[in-house]
């Protein structure tokens, strides 16, 4: 299966990367010939990153729904193989799914599971992106101050581990929460540095 396996892994790869382009329909193509191979030859991860990846596509275009099915078939696939990172990843992206779909209780359950497993293995770049979304979550609660403190602990990760495209974004969040609080000289200073 080795051969079959670096083929798939390779279509998982390059479906990420024109989904991030912006190629959808050339994504889904490389996601649908992977989940073939991976159906075929019985590789389970595979089969699952798959999924994922199409949970991840179909977000992008806003069909939430469609998406939460290919994530839950991902998380189902991760538990049974136990890989751990792709656990982790879909749990985080089964929280912005719920996020999105307005139910905030059930969104925090999926990222305190996702934000576990990654401390767990030290994955400090996925920690820092999961407690973004804590403070995203806190912001459309109202509750700033909180969503503060979890962007904080974020931006300090994502400076620590070098993410600079999050800690740019994260730098815009704090200082939009800071506009939001009435506090354009602390909003300027993280917008600055954005």
């Amino acid at each position: 299966m080795g051969d079959k396996q670096k083929e798939i892994d390779t279509l998982n790869s390059l479906s990420e990367l024109y989904a991030n382009l912006g190629e959808i329909e050339k994504a889904k193509e490389y996601l649908q010939q992977a989940l073939e191979i991976s159906k075929q030859v019985g590789y389970r991860e595979g089969e699952g990153r798959s999924f994922s990846n199409l949970g991840y596509i179909y977000y992008l275009v806003g069909e939430v729904q469609t998406a939460k099915k290919y994530f839950e078939q991902s998380l189902e696939i991760s538990k049974q193989v136990e890989d751990i990172e792709l656990e982790s990843d879909t749990l985080g992206y089964l929280g912005l799914v719920y996020f999105g779909l307005g139910e905030i209780a059930t969104a925090q359950v999926y990222l305190e599971q996702s934000l576990e497993i990654v401390k767990q293995v030290g994955n400090k770049l996925s920690e820092g992106a999961i407690l973004v979304g804590f403070g995203v979550i806190y912001l459309q609660l109202g509750e700033r101050q909180k969503a503060i403190t979890y962007l904080e602990q974020s931006l300090k990760i994502q400076r620590q581990v070098r993410d600079k495209s999050g800690e740019g974004r994260n730098l815009n969040n704090l200082g939009n929460v800071y506009i939001g609080l009435g506090e354009p000289e602390k909003a300027i200073i993280y917008l600055e540095q954005a």
